[in-house]
């Protein structure tokens, strides 16, 4: 359980990380990111993978976003981003 938490986790760090700066740009247009878990920190499950879209609404001042294709981890539990 903790380790899939904390894969979710350090894949969010890692949208955050890709993502937010592209956001800027978009304005209210998608924005999609590949997540691996051998890309997080503190390590995750080595094979875990997903995808990720967030979309910026300026107006209503939020943030949307989706996870798509978790693979490898068990069912996430928890999300945030940075």
């Amino acid at each position: 359980m903790g380790k899939r938490l904390a894969l979710l986790a350090g894949l969010a760090v890692l949208v955050t990380a890709v993502v937010v700066p592209m956001l800027a740009l978009a304005a209210n247009k998608p924005v999609s990111a590949k997540l691996t878990g051998k890309a997080e920190t503190p390590k995750g499950d080595a094979n875990g993978s997903g995808f990720a879209v967030i979309q910026l609404d300026k107006q209503k001042g939020k943030a949307c976003w989706t996870f798509a294709n978790i693979k490898n981890i068990g069912t996430p539990m928890a999300a945030h981003i940075h």
